[in-house]
């Protein structure tokens, strides 16, 4: 019954499709949802992204994605090639929900605008994963862990000189921080029966920010 009533919550809820989004370079990524686990609940599956020079979230948690290609039929397809190349799991192993709100965000070498549109599937069926080289580790992560307010801690991030105190949930050296947290908000907010309108949104996407100091 968890699952169907998640489900519908999803189903109905109307993300933020932003504008312009068409002309914008744009990246996908799959929120994969895992009731496997009776114990701990529905998990989500997380990878740590390898380390390389150059890209500003190498080492990161991150839901598996990338950029949209041409030859993608859709943003959606995007998710599912990405999730395929990087962890294993295929369309076949997955029943496709619902997608989230897009986010704004920014490409790898450069400051100019990308979208990122997250799109939530149900694992039908316990499979293996095998990790591609883009991806070091691979970690279910308890949707329950990350409704629990004691689990959720602080960071500081320093952008042009100046330093931010942003909200992060934190073991050893991984991370889960920025977009990845943004779309685990709206996710949450659906899991717990909240229904998230466009202030929320925009709460999410300011996280609430502090700065802390010039540098």
């Amino acid at each position: 019954m968890e699952q169907e009533d998640f489900s519908q919550r999803l189903e109905a809820h109307s993300p933020v499709r932003l504008p312009g989004r068409e002309v914008l370079p744009r990246a996908a990524v799959a929120v994969v949802v895992s009731f496997a686990d009776a114990h701990r609940g529905p998990c989500v599956l997380l990878i740590k992204r390898a380390r390389r020079a150059g890209d500003p979230w190498s080492g990161d948690m991150a839901c598996p994605g990338g950029l949209v290609k041409t030859d993608d039929a859709d943003a959606r397809e995007t998710a599912l090639r990405e999730l395929c190349e990087e962890t294993g799991l295929c369309r076949t192993d997955l029943r496709y929900v619902a997608r989230l709100s897009d986010i704004p965000t920014r490409t790898h070498r450069r400051l100019s605008p990308m979208v990122v549109t997250p799109f939530v599937f149900f694992l039908q069926s316990r499979v293996s994963t095998s990790l591609s080289a883009e991806a070091a580790e691979r970690h279910w992560v308890a949707l329950s862990y990350l409704a629990d307010p004691a689990n959720r801690g602080t960071m500081l991030w320093r952008f042009a000189g100046l330093t931010f105190t942003l909200p992060c949930y934190e073991s050893g050296d991984r991370r889960i921080w920025g977009l990845t947290l943004i779309l685990l908000d709206e996710l949450l907010d659906l899991y717990l029966a909240r229904t998230p309108g466009l202030p929320d949104y925009f709460r999410r996407l300011l996280h609430p920010v502090n700065l802390r100091r010039k540098e």
